[in-house]
């Protein structure tokens, strides 16, 4: 049968560029988004994720939506709000854990039990799950006053957070994948990839003599202002630093006057609607 969406079940499944193993990962997917399925391929599915980007997962690591259902229903949304969040078969700190967890994933809370301290949580496909009510955003995504203080704060949150090629969870990020999760942190979507997010429409030019704190700068080798170029991203923080998953460090802060960096520099991007 034809499946259209479905809603993914692993916390964190990596997204591979053919449906084999070994493949290079691309991307990945996490608990609770729903994704179109475009293909399958034996034990793996093409998917696409919410920001349109597409890869091949586990088949077993999705749940098929009937037409017109979603996840998490948006009457009982919430997110994880700590790094790390294990999600329990008891409402107990010594329960046994079904799995952990990670910052921004969207839950659907059952119900709520002020004197435990945890939240039911209804998993995808059936059962249910338990989670500290502390570790929880509710909603998920608060109002923001200040976008680029909201970004800088959710940046500063992930330093040391290792890196990972294709990463977009605190286990391992790769420079775009953190850039787009702390905007997903703050209610924006952008693109996966550092050239796309170059390019997005939401984004104007600005100088790098005028960047300021929310303002992402964009490095890569060559020439010109060829998108395909540009191989690395970060954002500025305003004290003459600007935060990045950079190879061997993960999560950082550099100065902007790193020699190595003002070398490579290609643009800068400001979110239109920033403050």
């Amino acid at each position: 049968m034809h499946v259209e969406h479905a809603v993914v079940t692993q916390n964190v499944s990596p997204m591979r560029a053919q449906p084999t193993t070994d493949a290079e990962q691309v991307s990945q997917a996490i608990f609770g988004e729903v994704v179109r399925v475009l293909a399958q391929d034996g034990a793996y599915a093409r998917i696409q994720t919410p920001d349109a980007y597409e890869g091949w997962i586990f088949a077993e690591h999705l749940v098929p939506l009937t037409e017109g259902d979603t996840y998490p229903a948006p009457t009982c949304a919430a997110a994880v709000a700590s790094l790390f969040l294990p999600l329990l078969r008891e409402p107990s700190e010594h329960a046994e854990a079904i799995t952990i967890l990670t910052l921004g994933t969207m839950l659907q809370v059952a119900q709520r039990d002020a004197r435990s301290g945890y939240c039911a949580v209804s998993l995808p496909g059936g059962g249910t799950g338990y989670v500290e009510a502390a570790g929880l955003m509710d909603p998920p995504v608060a109002p923001v006053a200040d976008t680029a203080a909201c970004l800088a704060q959710a940046g500063k949150k992930l330093i040391g957070v290792p890196y990972l090629w294709g990463g977009r969870t605190p286990f391992g990020m790769d420079c775009s994948g953190f850039i787009q999760r702390i905007f997903f942190l703050c209610g924006r979507t952008i693109p996966r990839d550092a050239h796309d997010q170059a390019g997005f429409a939401a984004f104007d030019a600005v100088d790098l003599r005028d960047v300021r704190q929310g303002d992402l700068l964009f490095f890569g080798r060559g020439e010109g202002m060829d998108r395909m170029g540009i191989t690395h991203v970060g954002m500025c923080l305003g004290d003459g630093r600007f935060i990045h998953s950079a190879g061997s460090w993960g999560v950082t802060t550099t100065s902007m006057d790193d020699p190595h960096y003002l070398a490579i520099y290609r643009c800068a991007r400001r979110l239109r609607s920033a403050p």
